[in-house]
């Protein structure tokens, strides 16, 4: 097992995997692969974090970090980073290797004195990690409460579990505000479309 940098030669490759390992979760089809694809381009994007996990000659995961914008609440801005996708081959999953490969830049994002890291997932996943609840630090998520806000809000309940926080640094060592997504985590539903059709076409989940 070889963990590397991303290489330019790599980047179809990478692609086909990311679509792959995405196909049908979230979404009939996915547009995870043509995030990748733009986010490379994006002056948000970390090159340097930029890894892949090569065995055997095939690559059978991916990781990608940006930066992201936390809106401080006198309006200025300070920046953590953000994960994803993270990518693993659908037949070697749940083999350690996304772990492995979060782990290691994690590591390298701590040598680099980020000071952070924001995701939203599954907390049963990431508190290996040394993920915690990013609301009990001040941080929110556009377009829900904050944490200590007296509104009756369901989509506060449901999103403070999964929005957290993995501190490289003496926590707390930014000051918390609003959470933006880096610009090329949004998706142009057309672009994205022209651009799947480079691909073998694969059929999607029917929805009932």
């Amino acid at each position: 097992m070889i963990i590397r940098r991303e290489e330019e030669k790599d980047y179809l490759e990478v692609e086909r995997l990311t679509r792959e390992a995405f196909w049908d979760v979230y979404r009939p089809g996915c547009v995870e692969h043509f995030m990748l694809h733009q986010m490379r381009t994006d002056p948000a994007f970390i090159p340097e974090l930029d890894y892949v996990i090569e065995e055997e000659g095939r690559i059978v995961a991916n990781i990608v970090y940006t930066k992201v914008e936390i809106i401080k609440e006198d309006g200025s801005s300070t920046f953590g980073l953000v994960f994803g996708p993270i990518s693993v081959l659908k037949s070697v999953q749940n083999k350690g290797y996304g772990s492995t490969i979060i782990r290691y830049t994690l590591d390298l994002a701590k040598e680099m004195g980020y000071p952070c890291v924001l995701i939203t997932g599954h907390p049963d996943y990431y508190h290996r990690f040394g993920f915690e609840s990013a609301t009990n630090y001040g941080f929110y998520y556009p377009g829900y409460p904050k944490k200590d806000s007296n509104l009756e809000d369901s989509k506060s309940q449901d999103i403070s579990p999964f929005f957290m926080i993995k501190w490289l640094a003496s926590k707390p060592f930014i000051t918390p505000g609003e959470y933006h997504d880096p610009s090329c985590y949004s998706i142009n539903e057309e672009a994205m479309q022209a651009f799947d059709k480079e691909f073998v076409k694969i059929d999607k989940l029917r929805l009932v």
